[in-house]
């Protein structure tokens, strides 16, 4: 049986960035999961992208027991930073079809709704397509903002597409996945808003993890009927 590692950092070696202009990818947000002191999950970082000014996804199991989750902007900032605002847990929907005693990762999404515009350029909020075509080795560009040197910043990678495991479901080797990465945001090599992080398993043969993501275009219809029921 497989054994699926919530998060777990696999490799603590930082991949060194290109230079990016992450001007252009202000909608990958940092989020501050606050829950109970009694939850055994504890206070925890995601990450996140905005799909709409007022709507962030995230990982449905980052909302786990939440009492409310804080969304900071200015991720370049970490903790220290401004621009941010509290969700509380009424604007929090889990998809309806995520069992994490099922499964970690199937319909592992969840939406939270801002009270005001996000402080970002609406123009760098990217759309999903309805459809797209993916492609077995296909080089992918995730942002993600766990804990690398010691920072909550975002960073990127640029896992390799394995399989369209199963219906809303990607499967990719992701060497650098960190906790605090999940719920950030997985784009094709064009932009297109195609997933979001979810977790990973155990190491297969040649050493590399196989990570999953929740494949969003799949999810587009249950995300539009929730905006448009709030907007």
């Amino acid at each position: 049986m497989m054994q699926l590692l919530l998060n777990q950092t696999v490799n603590a070696e930082v991949l060194k960035p290109k230079t990016i202009d992450w001007y252009g990818y202000q909608d990958s947000v940092l989020i501050q999961v606050e829950r109970l002191p009694e939850s055994k999950m504890g206070n925890t970082v995601c990450s996140g992208v905005l799909i709409h000014p007022q709507a962030i996804l995230t990982a449905g199991h980052c909302a786990e027991d939440a009492t409310s989750m804080t969304v900071i902007f200015d991720v370049e900032y970490g903790l220290n930073a401004v621009k941010k605002q509290k969700v509380k847990r009424s604007k929090i929907v889990t998809h309806p079809d995520y069992h994490p005693e099922k499964s970690l990762y199937q319909n592992d999404v969840a939406i939270l709704f801002l009270d005001k515009p996000a402080p970002v350029n609406p123009e760098v909020i990217k759309k999903i397509p309805a459809k797209f075509p993916m492609i077995a080795g296909e080089k992918l560009f995730r942002i993600g903002v766990g804990m690398r040197d010691f920072k909550n910043l975002r960073n990127h990678t640029d896992p390799t597409l394995v399989s369209v495991l199963e219906k809303g479901v990607l499967q990719t080797a992701d060497v650098y996945s960190i906790s605090g990465d999940s719920g950030g945001p997985i784009y094709s090599s064009s932009h297109h808003l195609l997933g979001i992080h979810s977790t990973i398993d155990t190491l297969d043969g040649h050493q590399t993890p196989h990570a999953y993501a929740v494949y969003l275009p799949d999810h587009i219809e249950w995300i539009d009927r929730n905006l448009k029921a709030r907007f």
